[in-house]
């Protein structure tokens, strides 16, 4: 039978373990809700946001208790452990932000054709000056992934992910180069595909004042173009909101798949 010092020591080292399993996921669910979109914005509140990782960790530790690895003995050990894991949970939702770039790169494609590049304003996403139609999509998207109820299909692939990566496992390196690559082609095509419109208007409204400045070339044809050019550039991106939720929804789900499936 075993004895209370012996039943102590098996107490404290089921709890040790469990503990460890803890802290093991919040690193990569904590790493993850850093960078991610909705979630790891810059004005969440820090401490809600490691809260709310805390409590997902509380809760995944159990039914992946039987992925994760036993609590290495040595310190060097421990700390690859947990590197590893915090490298991964960046890279995972870095992978979710590229999708973002939809809707950066196509306001500023956007800001610029109306020339309005200039209006610039401070993004609270980046922490740094952006253009005013770059705000405006990109609040548009993060709306989208609540009200979408993305979020939670984005809490599920962090789950999953421990599948293809489990902890203590090599990492494919090459693999998430390729996925990091491959999704940002993808929103950089999104942001060309949302932007096309103004584009091709925008052409049309440059020739426009090319053939007024050599018909009469002492007309001011730039204040004469400017208002219609805003105007045609609001009209346009009116028509093109519902276009640009569609195309970052879609490249949010294909980071979606590749969590799912890596």
């Amino acid at each position: 039978m075993m004895g209370p010092m012996g039943g102590m020591t098996g107490l404290a080292g089921l709890l040790s373990q469990e503990t460890f399993g803890i802290l093991l996921v919040f690193c990569r669910i904590g790493a993850a809700f850093t960078v991610m979109p909705a979630i790891g914005e810059s004005y969440v509140l820090g401490r809600l946001r490691l809260l709310l990782a805390f409590v997902v960790s509380l809760l995944l530790s159990v039914p992946l208790a039987p992925v994760l690895p036993p609590m290495p003995e040595g310190v060097g050990a421990l700390a690859g452990l947990v590197g590893v894991e915090v490298l991964t949970g960046l890279f995972l939702g870095g992978t979710l932000k590229l999708a973002l770039t939809v809707m950066h790169f196509g306001g500023a494609v956007l800001a610029m054709q109306s020339g309005l590049s200039a209006a610039s304003m401070f993004d609270p996403n980046e922490g740094a000056q952006g253009t005013i139609f770059g705000n405006l999509l990109t609040t548009l998207g993060l709306v989208l992934i609540v009200a979408t109820d993305t979020h939670l299909l984005i809490l599920k692939g962090l789950a999953a992910s421990y599948a293809p990566l489990a902890p203590g496992a090599d990492l494919p390196l090459g693999d998430m180069a390729e996925a990091i690559l491959r999704l940002l082609g993808l929103a950089v095509a999104a942001g060309l595909r949302l932007s096309a419109p103004l584009v091709v208007v925008g052409f049309g409204l440059y020739l426009l004042m090319g053939i007024l400045n050599r018909l009469m070339p002492s007309l001011q044809v730039l204040f004469v173009v400017m208002p219609l050019q805003i105007t045609t550039a609001l009209v346009v991106i009116l028509f093109s909101v519902g276009m640009a939720g569609r195309l970052f929804l879609d490249t949010l789900e294909q980071a979606l798949l590749w969590l799912d499936k890596a």
